[in-house]
């Protein structure tokens, strides 16, 4: 059972305890000071889903702001302050208390006068301890599983160094694990194939969907989301780049394929020196941890000091 179904199921227990007309699980971004509606139980049709709003806006934001609980047993307000309900639903009665440890907010209400009481909010309280224990252990398993990812990672890693073979096709076979690493549909690695001052780079190595006749072309570090790699030898990472039809500029302006909604991108360093990038591409989007992203700097190295080798 997923985390979210897990979550939804407590949700559904504290409706039924409560007698509540909404239940709603909010959880915090102390980052940014905001609130997303995590899961929610509910008789009505006019909760938003998913919806965001700030510390301090309505009476869940109070909650999370000033991290104390709140009962209004006379709720006499429009219901749409409370900033999940995109309608009026005549709530008489509202509860929140603030989850442990700064994690969010719980709230239930009610279209009935004077249904909670102090005992009901200790009761609530008691949720809120056990949805955040509930959540940190699927983080916890989460970073478990990411951590074993990694190590296969550097495992097949050495393996496929310890295979005999020219550096082509030690760069397709790294170039493919770490594809399936980090989830993407295209791959490519560049290498620096002229010095500065007009410095330009190569693509050595492509899977996926990207055209293969790139791989007859040079391209300048002074263009393209790779080019900007080069210059500032720095991982690039956009997670959510958008669905509109545009062209990608990953390398030119005049790039073949049509735009994609994830990139990431990985310099191999050789301490302050950039020879290459890795690249990788999706038209779905994707998250990577810095875990990842620590691993793929790894794997990086691995292949500059790879290449030193093979090529004498």
């Amino acid at each position: 059972m997923s985390v979210d179904s897990h979550l939804l199921n407590i949700i559904k227990v504290i409706s039924n305890v409560t007698d509540a007309f909404t239940t709603a699980l909010f959880l915090a971004d102390p980052k940014d000071e905001s609130l997303t509606l995590q899961s929610y139980y509910s008789l009505s049709k006019n909760v938003i889903p998913r919806v965001q709003f700030g510390y301090g806006d309505g009476m869940v934001g109070w909650v999370a702001k000033n991290n104390k609980p709140i009962i209004a047993n006379q709720f006499d307000r429009d219901t749409t302050t409370l900033q999940f309900y995109s309608a009026d639903e005549d709530i008489k009665s509202f509860m929140a208390v603030p989850l442990p440890r700064g994690k969010g907010v719980l709230s239930v209400d009610s279209k009935n006068k004077y249904i909670f009481t102090e005992k009901s909010q200790k009761l609530l309280l008691g949720f809120a301890d056990l949805i955040v224990h509930e959540t940190e252990v699927s983080d916890l398993q989460a970073k478990e599983r990411l951590y074993d990812r990694i190590l296969n990672l550097h495992y097949q890693a050495d393996r496929i160094g310890q295979q005999p073979r020219d550096f082509d096709d030690y760069l397709i076979n790294i170039l493919t694990l770490c594809l399936s690493f980090t989830r993407a549909e295209m791959g490519f690695v560049a290498f620096l194939s002229s010095p500065e001052p007009d410095a330009k780079y190569s693509l050595p190595a492509l899977i996926g969907t990207i055209k293969s006749n790139l791989q007859r072309q040079q391209f300048s570090v002074e263009k393209g989301l790779v080019g900007w790699i080069f210059r500032k030898r720095n991982p690039l990472v956009l997670e959510k780049i958008g669905q509109e039809p545009r062209k990608s500029y990953l390398f030119t302006a005049e790039e073949p394929f049509k735009g994609f909604s994830a990139f990431l991108g990985i310099p191999c360093l050789l301490q302050d020196f950039i020879p290459g990038v890795m690249g990788f591409t999706s038209y779905s989007s994707c998250t990577w941890e810095t875990e990842e992203i620590d691993a793929l700097l790894s794997i990086g190295q691995r292949i500059i000091l790879t290449k030193m080798s093979m090529k004498g």
